[in-house]
């Protein structure tokens, strides 16, 4: 069996992801697991497809977490993976940041199963927002519902970003329903143009050097570090999202300093 998640909403697709690998634990409780990754490694489609093939000896099924399947478009990987639609004794678990290409299609067929992550936008990022802020006891009020939502407006990966910042709002302990003033110290300043191209670059860096050149501009900038960490943390995602999540909690437990955090996501991101 293969169950497709896709889409551009990391959070809402990994949390799908946890909830689907959670049912089948409970419901298998011998069982092979293996997790591969294609965008961090192009050559484990060959470790999938060997995963999938042996027997299982000693449990009666097996399932297979593959991020970026869509990735690897090598002949053997696409049949193989064709192979296990109706497998009963084989679960292929997929997360793909974005739409299969044309040799994926047959996963959006009717006999798969398959759901959509879209960026969220409007009522839906609304609702999203009331959903989890309820789940966290937390009252925003009109006007800073409003404001925080134009906040996340900004952001690519809008789910990761609206969570962190209703965590923060919870924890700072602001009289509720939360207002605008209260909000405003919490949300950070607006990004101008030429930071956010500046932080796109660094970003974008292939090698430790390149980026140990645009860090230094950003840095010699009038502006905090807070400021550049929070610029870089908005325009990232997926896993690159959850390494930022990680500096920060370093950074306010007082483990590491900012600048530390930025060198140190230079040299070995």
């Amino acid at each position: 069996m293969i169950i497709y998640l896709f889409g551009p909403d990391s959070y809402r697709r990994n949390k799908k992801l946890r909830e689907l690998l959670g049912d089948y634990k409970n419901k298998h409780k011998n069982t092979d697991i293996a997790l591969f990754d294609f965008e961090e490694d192009p050559d484990s489609w060959r470790g999938a497809v060997d995963f999938l093939k042996q027997p299982s000896m000693f449990v009666q099924s097996k399932i297979a977490i593959i991020k970026n399947a869509a990735s690897v478009e090598e002949k053997e990987w696409v049949s193989t993976l064709k192979k296990y639609g109706d497998d009963k004794e084989v679960f292929i678990l997929i997360s793909d940041a974005k739409k299969p290409k044309v040799k994926f299609r047959f996963l959006l067929e009717k006999s798969f199963k398959k759901q959509e992550f879209e960026k969220l936008e409007g009522f839906a990022l609304k609702n999203f927002i009331e959903k989890e802020a309820a789940r966290l006891e937390l009252r925003l009020g009109s006007e800073a519902l409003s404001l925080f939502l134009n906040f996340l407006e900004s952001s690519q990966d809008r789910s990761w970003l609206a969570i962190n910042e209703l965590l923060k709002i919870k924890l700072a302990g602001f009289k509720e329903p939360v207002g605008t003033d209260d909000l405003k110290k919490l949300l950070p300043a607006v990004i101008s143009e030429e930071m956010f191209i500046a932080g796109r670059r660094f970003l974008g860096a292939r090698t430790p050097a390149q980026k140990l050149v645009f860090l230094e501009g950003l840095l010699s900038r009038d502006e905090s570090p807070d400021h550049v960490f929070n610029l870089l943390a908005f325009q990232v995602q997926g896993a690159i999202a959850e390494k930022f999540a990680d500096y920060d909690i370093l950074r306010k437990s007082g483990k590491i300093e900012i600048e530390e955090a930025l060198l140190d996501f230079a040299l070995r991101v």
